[in-house]
């Protein structure tokens, strides 16, 4: 009778007890099969695997042992065995397996064939017992120990990365043996350049991490001297500790990226490789934290997703790590070789809470689900046209972006700025939502810049080339009007044109300068007409107000739901459509301002001193940190001082100039500029009123229908004004089911990483940063402690996400300095600083936000132009 061995297995990590098991199955039968599983049965099995398939089976091709290698679809060896004796079908079938499992898979109908089961003894050095969490924390000899120790227990198991050659020693050993150490190590390493770092018994431990606490000496000559000197300075930095290690390795050569990876979110736990790197070719960016790029790679991704091979090679690499440590988050230094060679420093525990499976699951599926909202081809941001990062915050409530949607987004954004001749555009929803973060549409944006009188043919391809200069500068997103789409004309606007020649025909370019000079014309005629517009609108709204809050009945849902949307109507009528008109005339004029400060027309101190003559209308106790936010206090019920601190002006005096191809003089031109700022911010003060006690009246109606603020905060405002008419059981029985539908949402939106642009599906799940150029007002430089927190800002630079009018009160407080994360050169904060004179950095973006926010103090150089975190 012929017998025939039969082992099924994953193999992913084949180690020496797989080895074993299946020298013994040969021995025994004389002749082996293996039954390998797939990816989707290995995945099933084991719920995640390093290798794929067909990586797997090259590794079991090359054993002499094995005899023939079968495709296992399914957890049961079955189906595998019947084609095998189908082939042989007087062969006795002996399946093997190893002690470890209760249930040997097809163990059943193996013998039912008549077959036998073998269990051989479980090899448990490097099985799953030996390496889990259990195993990790001391149970047994741990996997993950001392920095040393960890790199020593991992060298050998590794085969998606290395781990440089090494060598540790204790502080007894060196203080004993050090001339025999040195021999070693010469010998050893030879000419090689050598690294000295700490291993200390409390660094990189489960209860602490002390990460660059010690010293690490880089690049270290392999001579004697030399390599004294270095280990002397490490033990130095370690303490007297004789127990504490030194460990040396050769200096990896050909660094193209070096950097750390957390295999989970520090701030939220979230289910994302977050990789820090410095693309310089340095390793000591690293420890010193100077690792100044990131990219978040979200841990459910698959060779069917776009990622890049270099990234793509440091996952795999990751993982097969977090196999061997499974279920523990981990802190990975890495570097990747011109070679793409994945070479690791050190891997240490990462300090997050408990991990939950079930959520990681639902924020894959969230992200999986994004790709459905996409329009194909589209793009779109989080701080261009609108900014909704500056006004409304990257995760706002969904009221909030409800209401920035009803009274602005939702279509009356273009209606006032196609009054004054561009592009209409009608009633198309600016702003969309994906994981609870609102982006702009581009293509709506670049399209309702346009000139209205060109052809459609030409608008379209002045779109598509937008969209081409986007993707080479996307750190420039936030700066769309300035650095992308050409939408007015200025003093620079005919050198603006020099990258568009070899696409554009002459004639292109004139029809749209020409188109421009409209715009400009237009306005410039129309302009004193257009604010005194605005100025009725601002008594209209005002009066109006008086009425509704005078009127309203507070203990009557119908009226508080009739009030609240008269409102907010009238914001849009009174409001939005004067402020939109003006904000776009002031951004002209500042546009025409800058072109002649590029010109040399004036100089930037003449800037400066103009900005800094604008008026901007006093605080009032209506406003609130985050104007849209009704969990945020107002004023009026906060200790905040509103008394207006009136900047101190300056006198300006422009040279005569002579304005080719304006149809206006220089005075009048000024006059426009000044007029249109102050205005846009009159028509804001009066406009965020209406808002403002809007908002109160939403959080009234919760009050009687029994909800909190935070509860309402939850809802859209359709759902406020379904509830006119209806009684408060009727009300409950909808509302009760959307808050809590909305507030777990909001558990899910918490833990994505989302980008700040996103061309396509793939950017949902590899979150590249890009260095955002902040928007520097004023000339200055000045040194100064940081103040994040909002509670001691007296001589402080402060820091804030948004440049949000609401946090108006701070130019009461006297601070040194201002640096927001979000906003743009024609934000309020823009203007309000510029009125003070106070040296600020708006919209530095998030990742050198962050950065900021940690720091005790920091150097702010709005001249040249630059940040430098100091403490």
């Amino acid at each position: 009778m012929i017998k025939l061995a039969y082992v099924q297995m994953v193999a992913d990590f084949f180690h020496y007890g797989h080895l074993k098991l299946l020298e013994m199955a040969k021995q025994y039968t004389g002749y082996l099969i293996v039954g390998l599983l797939s990816d989707d049965a290995a995945q099933e099995q084991r719920g995640k695997i390093i290798e794929d398939y067909s990586e797997r089976e090259a590794v079991i091709k090359q054993l002499k042992c094995v005899d023939e290698i079968i495709k296992q679809e399914s957890q049961q060896p079955d189906e595998s065995i019947k084609k095998v004796l189908e082939i042989t079908p007087d062969a006795k079938i002996y399946l093997f397996h190893g002690d470890d499992w209760e249930k040997i898979p097809g163990a059943d109908f193996v013998k039912s064939i008549g077959g036998e089961v073998v269990t051989l003894p479980y090899y448990k050095r490097l099985g799953k017992d030996k390496i889990s969490i259990s195993y990790v924390k001391g149970d047994a000899d741990p996997l993950i120990s001392t920095k040393a120790k960890t790199l020593e227990n991992l060298k050998p198991l590794l085969k998606k990365s290395k781990i440089e050659d090494m060598v540790r020693f204790n502080v007894f050993a060196w203080q004993n043996r050090s001339n025999r150490i040195l021999d070693y190590l010469d010998s050893l390493f030879e000419q090689s350049k050598l690294v000295v770092r700490s291993s200390a018994l409390s660094e990189d431990s489960y209860e602490e991490s002390k990460a660059g606490h010690y010293s690490s000496v880089l690049n270290v000559q392999n001579n004697k001297e030399e390599v004294s000197k270095a280990i002397q300075k490490v033990i130095g930095s370690m303490g007297s500790d004789i127990k504490n290690e030194i460990l040396i390795q050769r200096q990896t050569t050909d660094i193209k990226i070096s950097g750390v990876v957390f295999t989970r979110k520090v701030e939220t736990d979230a289910p994302y490789y977050v990789i820090n790197y410095d693309a310089s070719g340095s390793t000591d960016s690293i420890t010193s934290g100077r690792a100044d790029k990131k990219i978040e790679i979200i841990k459910s991704i698959g060779p069917e997703d776009q990622c890049p091979n270099m990234w793509w090679r440091l996952v795999k690499a990751i993982r097969e790590i977090e196999v061997l440590v499974p279920d523990l988050p981990l802190d990975i230094e890495f570097a990747i070789t011109q070679r793409n060679d994945i070479v690791i420093f050190q891997v240490r525990p990462l300090a997050v809470n408990k991990v939950s499976i079930e959520l990681d699951k639902e924020i894959f599926s969230t992200v999986n689900n994004l790709k459905f909202l996409l329009e194909k081809g589209n793009i779109y941001s989080d701080m261009a046209f609108w900014n909704p990062s500056e006004i409304i915050g990257t995760l706002p409530n969904r009221l909030d972006y409800s209401l920035y949607k009803y009274i602005i987004m939702d279509g009356y954004w273009n209606e006032a700025i196609a009054s004054l001749g561009y592009t209409e555009i009608r009633k198309a929803p600016l702003m969309k939502i994906f994981g609870g973060k609102p982006y702009v549409d581009l293509k709506l944006s670049f399209t309702a810049l346009l000139p209205q009188d060109l052809q459609q043919e030409l608008k379209h391809k002045l779109v598509q080339f937008y969209f081409n200069k986007i993707s080479k500068s996307p750190e420039l997103h936030d700066k769309i009007e300035f650095c992308i789409v050409h939408n007015c004309y200025n003093f620079t606007t005919e050198k603006s044109f020099d990258d568009m020649k070899e696409i554009f025909s002459e004639k292109e370019i004139s029809d749209i300068i020409s188109s421009l000079k409209n715009i400009n014309k237009k306005i410039f005629t129309d302009y004193v007409y257009w604010m005194e517009d605005a100025d009725i609108s601002k008594q209209v709204m005002k009066q109006n107000r008086e009425c509704v809050l005078r009127d309203v009945d507070q203990q009557s849902i119908e009226s508080l739901v009739l009030s609240i949307e008269k409102l907010l109507n009238d914001c849009i009528d009174y409001g939005t459509i004067a402020f939109s008109r003006l904000a776009r005339m002031a951004f002209i004029g500042n546009s025409i301002l800058k072109s002649m400060v590029e010109k040399k027309m004036i100089t930037k101190d003449m800037y400066d001193s103009f900005m800094k003559s604008i008026s901007v209308v006093k605080l009032g106790g209506h406003l609130r940190p985050g104007t849209y936010d009704i969990t945020s206090q107002r004023y009026d019920k906060s200790k905040i001082n509103t008394e207006k601190i009136d900047a101190k002006k300056d006198s300006v005096v422009f040279p005569d100039i002579t304005l080719k191809d304006f149809p206006i003089g220089k005075d009048k031109l000024l006059d426009f500029i000044k007029k249109a700022m102050e205005g846009r911010e009159e028509v804001k003060f009066e406009f965020t009123k209406n808002l403002s006690d809007a908002l109160e009246l939403i959080a009234n109606l919760g009050k009687l229908t029994g909800y909190t603020r935070d509860d309402m905060s939850n809802l859209d405002l359709d759902l406020i004004f379904w509830a006119k008419g209806k009684d408060s059981n009727r009300i409950k029985e909808l509302w009760d089911v959307v808050i809590n539908q909305r507030k777990q949402e909001k558990t899910i939106h918490e833990k994505l990483s989302l980008p700040p642009l996103i061309f396509s599906e793939n950017d949902f799940k590899i979150i590249p940063s890009y260095i955002a150029e902040p928007n520097y007002i004023t000339q200055k430089h000045i040194e100064g402690e940081v103040s994040n927190d909002l509670k001691d800002i007296k001589d402080k630079i402060v820091v804030i996400k948004n440049a949000d009018p609401g946090y108006d009160w701070i130019f009461n407080e006297g601070i040194k300095g201002l640096i927001t994360c979000y906003g743009g050169v024609a934000s309020h904060m823009s203007i309000r600083c510029a009125e003070f004179g106070l040296p600020a950095a708006i919209g530095c973006g998030i990742e050198l936000y962050e950065q900021i926010k940690k720091s005790k103090s920091i150097k702010l150089d709005c001249k040249g132009r630059s940040i430098e975190v100091i403490g």
